[in-house]
Order: structure tokens, then C-alpha cells, then sequence
């Protein structure tokens, strides 16, 4: 907190009221036995306030009780919290009231002493006044109308306020009493009883700088600390902005036809990296199969008393064609398997050699740079600068506070490098120019299909069929508008026959399409397919 003057007019007790029902003459007589009040100043410029009332019941019972606390001189106060060590609280309402807030909170019916804890916080109520601060606080106000034998408050300076014991100056003087209580400078003040309708207040001052250190958010630890954190942020981002520069050559998408790289060649340029270019292996799947290699089929896989449908893949060998080596390696791992949903786990290993190895072969034909010496340099480099952050970052907090802000930039640095250090295989021209090409045939497949879905549903599940490999491979295409179409063609009555590599032979799809339109048939089995595999 840095030096401010400091007003509480927070009236503690001066609008307390306790009632079970109505008054009706003297039959509710209660009286103060104990009132003690903490107040507690933070270094961020809030209050802690913590009020425990002990309530003398001498005649009738007593349900509830309500707290007004002004709202003046500050920005607010938190939500209050009410607990009694003796009665349960049922409940408490808090609302604003005017220029105050309005507690009320209710309890079994009491007739025998009873004590509760108010806590809360004043926000914003810090203000600067010359060359001190001050602290004024009214702790009873004059709305009080039962007397009050005993009576303290406490006002509080924790240690990371550095304020030394001498410097602080109480008001009345005469009932103040002022030291160190584990750090922190505790100012409590004693008035004695007080009578029916009594204010009081306390007051506490002390220099802005003590022993010509300043304290609170005014402390050279709080200035640095802030300089680390804006050049952390600055030089991180710089970093970020260096290593997107060196992810390579950047063009937008342009409207082509059908690119002539192959698939899994596409799925490194678009992702990059695993696992979101392991969608190679799907949209792979889906070519082989409209080429005529391989056939899916959807079966039932009963298990005990369960049934889970799954994908078999079947090759076609009287069809097959001259295949890559990526998609020989591909099916034949495929093929060992009994069903597809086994690559999933069985298949890892496969998956993460064979993308490295088109990634190889990515850098060998000039799609991609390769960078990794530098990049493990700057890793090594951004590690190094991170542990000497933390090094310089406990030193300056003891003691050395310029080095809080060399910590905060060697953090930006080290964070900078490492962020550098992700970049190992940016892209080329050549790269750059096939990705162009790339996603401008995937936006010209996605405009399409939203285009057909609206006016021809048959037509836009011929498309989808016909492109569902380099749809698979799009990083904006979500699957969506498959669920559109399935509800349109439920309502078509035009032919369209499932692709002849998609087959369905479950139980559960002879009984969904019983009913409906062969449309939506074909277009439930090819879905039933895809989405399994």
C-alpha cells in the first residue's frame, strides 16, 4: 500500500438490531457484555474486519439480528460471513440499502449469552493526505441503544507494511497501547464501558516512509516486481512473434483443383505435428477405399450379453491397385488386426514412424526446412534463462529488489527461447505453395457442400462421399454438416445408393431403415461406416 490517509467510517454497532417479533413494551432486554473488533490493513489497500459481539439475553428470546455497514469513503464491501461458536446461523441476507449494506441473518430462538463473528472487507477506502497515513475508524456508532460494558478494537499494520513500532502515532493516546506482535504493529485501544447512544472512534497515523523506506505498494519491491512482469510479457511476446515468423513462408488459400500432393504429405503441412496429423491415417483409410483397395463393413461384435457394432476392413485384391509405401505399411498394420477400432491403441508406434518418416521425406523433396540444431539451441538457451530467473527472483525477493525485474526479463527470455526452440521444420516456398493449394481445394469442397445441403440434400451426400477423404483432412471441417444432412434426407424420396466400399450389416441398421426413405438408408449406412473407423 503506498502512503495514503486512510478513512473507516464503517459504524460498527450503531445499526445493530436484534428482535424475535415485534417489541411489545420491555419484554426484550438485552445488553453488550463483550464487543471486539479487528481491523486489519493489507498491502493491496482493502480492510479485514472481524467483529465479535457477545450479546447479554436478560429478558425474552431473540431470533434474529441485522448490520447496516456504510458504504462510505470506500468502493464497497465484500459479502459478510456470520458465525456464532454457540447457536447455528440458518440464514443471511445482504442486500444494499441506501448508502449502506444491509445484513440480516437468523438463528434458533437464544435467551442465554450468545456470541457471533462478522467478517468482511472494505474495498478502495485508501486515500493520501501530505506525508502520512492515516487510519480512522468509528467503532460505535451513536444509533446504539443498550450499553456496552466492555469494549476493544484493534487496528493492525502487518510486516509487509514495514512500519516500525515508534512511528506510529495513536489517538486517544490515553487508552492506546502500541507493539509488535509477530511482525505485525498492532495499535488497541481500551475506552471502557460505554453508556447507551455513545460513539467512538480510534485513530492510528504513521509516515509515508519509515526510516526512508517506503511501504506498501510504494516499496522499490513492489516497483521492480512490476518492471519483471512488463518485461516478462514484452519479451515473450517478441519471442512468440520470432517464432511464427520462423514457422516459414505463409500464403493464403487459393482455389485450386485437386492438389497433387498426396494425403499424408497434406496432413503435415496443415498440422504439422501429432496427434492432429495422425488424421493422415483416417483420410487414408477413406481414398483406399474409394479407389477400390479395401471395403468396410459395419458387423455386429457380440460380447457376453453385449453388442458393440464394429468396422472390419477388407481387402480387395482383384482391385488393387499400385500403392505408396506409406499406404502398403498402412494397410498391411491395418490388416493384421481384426477390426479397425484396434489401430487406435495397437497402432501407435506405427503411426508415430511412419508421419516422421513422410516428415523425412517432406524435408528431402524441399516441402520443409529443417532447423533442429538451432531450435535445441534456443531450448537449452530458454532453459538455462529460466533457471537463473528463479535463482535471481529468490534473491531479489530477500533483500535486492533490482533483480526481481532482471528475473522477470531473464523469465521472458527463457520463455522466448523455448518458444523459438518449438519451431524445427518450417516451411519452404515450395511448402507454402502446395498448402495455398491445399486448404484453397478443402474451402472450395466446404462452400460447396453448404451450398448443396440447402438446395439439393441427395446431391450434397453424393459430394460428401465423393471428397470425404480431403474433408477428414480439414482442420474447419467438423462433421456438422453430415448431422444437417442425415435430418434433410429423412424427408427425400430421390435414389442415392451408399458408396460400394461402405456396408452395413448390423441389426441395429436393418431395423433404423425399415421405415425410412432409401435416401436417408444410404446415407445412415455410410455414416454408421465412417463413423466407426
Amino acid at each position: 500500500m503506498s502512503a495514503r490517509r486512510t478513512v473507516i467510517t464503517t459504524t460498527v454497532l450503531g445499526a445493530l438490531i436484534l428482535l424475535a417479533e415485534p417489541l411489545q413494551g420491555q419484554d426484550k432486554v438485552y445488553e453488550i457484555s463483550d464487543y471486539h473488533a479487528r481491523l486489519e490493513l493489507t498491502p493491496a489497500g482493502t480492510y479485514r474486519v472481524r467483529e465479535r459481539i457477545t450479546f447479554d439475553f436478560q429478558v425474552g428470546s431473540f431470533t434474529f439480528a441485522e448490520r447496516n455497514i456504510p458504504r462510505s469513503n470506500s468502493d464497497g464491501v465484500s459479502p459478510v460471513r456470520v458465525e456464532s461458536p454457540d447457536v447455528r446461523i440458518s440464514r443471511v441476507v445482504q442486500e444494499a440499502e441506501g448508502g449502506d449494506w444491509k445484513v440480516h441473518w437468523e438463528f434458533p430462538s437464544r435467551t442465554d449469552p450468545t456470541t457471533f463473528i462478522l467478517e468482511y472487507e472494505v474495498y478502495g477506502a485508501v486515500r493520501e493526505l501530505g506525508e502520512t497515513n492515516e487510519v480512522l475508524w468509528r467503532v460505535v456508532g451513536e444509533g446504539w441503544g443498550v450499553p456496552l460494558r466492555q469494549v476493544e478494537a484493534e487496528i493492525v499494520l502487518p510486516l509487509a507494511l514495514s512500519v516500525p513500532v515508534a512511528s506510529l502515532i495513536p489517538d486517544p493516546a490515553e487508552i492506546a497501547t502500541v507493539e509488535e506482535v509477530g511482525g505485525d504493529v498492532v495499535a488497541r485501544f481500551r475506552p471502557g464501558p460505554l453508556p447507551p447512544g455513545r460513539a467512538y472512534q480510534v485513530r492510528v497515523t504513521f509516515p509515508k516512509v519509515m526510516e526512508g523506506r517506503p511501504v506498501g505498494l510504494a516499496r522499490p519491491e513492489m516497483h521492480f516486481s512490476l518492471l519483471g512482469l512488463v518485461a516478462f510479457l514484452v519479451i515473450f511476446g517478441v519471442g512468440i512473434a520470432v517464432a511464427v515468423g520462423r514457422s516459414g513462408v505463409r500464403l493464403g488459400a487459393r482455389f485450386h483443383a485437386e492438389p497433387d500432393v498426396g494425403i499424408p504429405t497434406a496432413a503435415v503441412l496443415l498440422h504439422r505435428q501429432a496427434p492432429a496429423w495422425e488424421r493422415a491415417f483416417p483420410a487414408t483409410l477413406f481414398d483406399l477405399a474409394m479407389r477400390g483397395v479395401i471395403t468396410l463393413e459395419h458387423v455386429d461384435h457380440r460380447w457376453w450379453i453385449f453388442n458393440n457394432p464394429k468396422v472390419q476392413v477388407l481387402p480387395n485384391p482383384d482391385d488393387r491397385e499400385p500403392l505408396t509405401e506409406f499406404e502398403a505399411a498402412f494397410l498391411e498394420e491395418v490388416e493384421r488386426l481384426e477390426y479397425l477400432n484396434e489401430f487406435a491403441s495397437k497402432g501407435r508406434k506405427h503411426r508415430s514412424n511412419a508421419m516422421k518418416a513422410v516428415r523425412a521425406t517432406m524435408v528431402e523433396d524441399g516441402y520443409l526446412g529443417d532447423i533442429r540444431r538451432a531450435a535445441n539451441r534456443a531450448v537449452i538457451r530458454g532453459g538455462a534463462l529460466l533457471v537463473l530467473a528463479l535463482v535471481l527472483g529468490v534473491v531479489g525477493a530477500v533483500g535486492q529488489p533490482v533483480l526481481l525485474a532482471l528475473a522477470g526479463a531473464a523469465a521472458g527470455l527463457g520463455c522466448a527461447g523455448l518458444s523459438v526452440g518449438t519451431v524445427r521444420y518450417p516451411r519452404t516456398r515450395m511448402g507454402a505453395e502446395s498448402l495455398a493449394a491445399v486448404r484453397g481445394y478443402q474451402q472450395r469442397l466446404r462452400e460447396e457442400l453448404k451450398q448443396q445441403l440447402k438446395m439439393a440434400p441427395i446431391q450434397a451426400a453424393e459430394l460428401l462421399f465423393q471428397h470425404l477423404a480431403w474433408l477428414t483432412l480439414d482442420p474447419k471441417y467438423y462433421g456438422s454438416a453430415s448431422q444437417k444432412l442425415r435430418r434433410r434426407l429423412k424427408k427425400e424420396r430421390g435414389e442415392l445408393r451408399p458408396p460400394p466400399w461402405a456396408i452395413d450389416r448390423t441389426e441395429k441398421f436393418e431395423k433404423a431403415t425399415a421405415k425410412m426413405s432409401t435416401a436417408y438408408g444410404a446415407f445412415l449406412c455410410f455414416s454408421n461406416v465412417t463413423g466407426r473407423a
